[in-house]
Order: structure tokens, then C-alpha cells, then sequence
């Protein structure tokens, strides 16, 4: 309980937003520890902007990007508009799924 209060002190609840988005791609690609994806999700607590990457299965070419930018508040929406864009350029076929 102690740790857990020490702890809670250094948690930034908007970088912890931004790692729940970056989980959230993965997650939704059947990704796992081994699969290509890169996800960086960044906020100045307005607005969020998140990018993501897919390589070929094995980590392999071609490399496919996805970009999207909201309000904070929208933060789903850009995850969505990520995840289509991926989705849209064969992201689950280049996983190998």
C-alpha cells in the first residue's frame, strides 16, 4: 500500500493515456512481443497525435505507417483512424494473420 501511494505520485495520467493508445494498436493487430509494430502515441494534454509502423511478418519489407491527430478529449478517434489506415493497407495480411 505504501509503494503503491509512493508510486501514484510519479504516474502522469496523460503519458499513461498515451501508453494505453500505443497498447491499444497492438492489441488490435493481434500483435504480440514479436510482432513488427511500432506505436508512439504524444500529447501536450490538448491534443494528442499518434504514429504507428507494421513490418512484414519476421521483420521484413514493406513497412506501412499510419498517422492521426485529435483533440485529447477525441483520443479515440485518432486510435480509430490509426487502426483503419493500418487495416486499409493490409496490416493483418502483412502480420501473417
Amino acid at each position: 500500500e505504501h509503494t503503491i501511494r509512493l508510486l501514484s505520485e510519479l504516474n502522469d495520467p496523460i503519458t499513461s493515456e498515451c501508453v494505453a493508445l500505443e497498447r491499444a494498436i497492438v492489441l488490435a493487430l493481434n500483435g504480440d512481443c514479436h510482432s513488427p509494430i511500432g506505436a508512439l502515441a504524444t500529447s501536450d494534454g490538448n491534443s494528442v497525435h499518434i504514429r504507428a509502423a507494421v513490418g512484414a511478418k519476421g521483420g521484413g519489407l514493406p513497412v506501412i505507417r499510419a498517422e492521426a491527430q485529435a483533440r485529447f478529449a477525441d483520443r479515440k478517434r485518432a486510435l480509430d483512424d490509426v487502426i483503419r489506415l493500418l487495416d486499409r493497407q493490409g496490416a493483418e495480411r502483412l502480420l501473417g494473420h
